[in-house]
């Protein structure tokens, strides 16, 4: 599914990559999950995932944890169709909540790709991502940045899943502000609207 379907009107909004300090972990008369969770889906037979790993096209065979700016970072994930019957599999690899200059969602989909699998057969699903995409962050001067640390990518089934322990962790030495991106800061013709959201994001990071 695209969306995360809520189970009762009292909890919209209702989204996958909500922020930890942005929402109630529980309430008191309800469930606080939603009913059908972002990237749920159905299926007539049944997979197993037999790995999960990722490199980076700038890291060294010696050391594929590591990536930088400019690179592309190579998922694979193994699959298995324990069914009877043939089925697709959608692979979904999210990037986990880390620490960071600004606050992070507790997941974002950064991959995703479907398979068709035949019965008891296994399949090796490829994805790339691309780091100055889709890992940079609007930092508080306004700059696109890929921001040094660990960053955990996990294969989930949905956006509420909480079994995250298919993962692995990559690390970024050295960060950068990407030079192919929007310093926003510069802009003296920003519009003025988004000046103000822009303003405002800040007092809630």
């Amino acid at each position: 599914m695209p969306v995360s379907v809520p189970r009762h009107v009292g909890q919209l909004p209702v989204y996958y990559n909500y922020k930890q300090t942005a929402r109630r972990v529980r309430y008191l008369d309800t469930d606080s999950t939603p009913a059908y969770s972002f990237g749920h889906g159905l299926s007539y037979t049944e997979f197993a995932v037999l790995g999960f790993e990722a490199r980076s096209s700038g890291s060294s065979l010696e050391d594929s944890s590591k990536f930088k700016s400019g690179d592309t970072i190579h998922f694979a994930a193994r699959v298995k169709n324990t069914g009877l019957v043939e089925g697709s599999y959608v692979a979904q690899v999210y990037s986990l909540s880390r620490v960071s200059s600004t606050v992070q969602p507790v997941r974002q989909l950064v991959a995703f790709k479907r398979q068709y699998i035949g019965p008891g057969q296994e399949s090796r699903i490829e994805m790339e991502l691309d780091a100055d995409r889709y890992l940079t962050i609007l930092n508080r001067q306004y700059e696109w940045e890929l921001e040094k640390g660990a960053y955990t990518f996990a294969l989930l089934e949905d956006g509420g899943a909480t079994d995250d322990t298919v993962n692995v962790t990559m690390r970024v030495n050295q960060g950068g502000k990407s030079p192919v991106l929007l310093n926003i800061r510069r802009q003296n013709s920003l519009n003025p609207e988004l000046r103000l959201m822009l303003n405002l994001s800040q007092l809630h990071t």
